[in-house]
């Protein structure tokens, strides 16, 4: 367990870690920062974005596509219609 999320933090832990070299995979969130850091302590891993993250993601650009289309959406009935309707029906 490591105190703080600062990159400080973390590279004093991740120097002393044994069998860097061995990791294959290391699930993370989208952080730029963990990726370099995982980039450079771990370069056989794969890395892999955890499911929250992803899924917070795709949230918010659905979000933001609903924003931008708002006004759009709401002056065209057939684009309401397709949205309301279920795809099997």
């Amino acid at each position: 367990m490591v105190k703080g999320r600062s990159e400080g933090d973390l590279r004093a832990y991740l120097q002393q870690l044994p069998g860097k070299e061995r990791v294959k995979v290391i699930c993370m969130d989208l952080s730029s920062t963990y990726r370099s850091m995982v980039k450079k302590y771990f370069p056989n891993a794969m890395i892999v974005a955890d499911r929250f993250h992803v899924i917070r993601l795709i949230q918010h650009q659905c979000m933001m596509t609903y924003r931008e289309l708002s006004s759009e959406i709401k002056n065209n009935r057939r684009i309401l219609a397709l949205l309301r309707t279920r795809p099997d029906n």
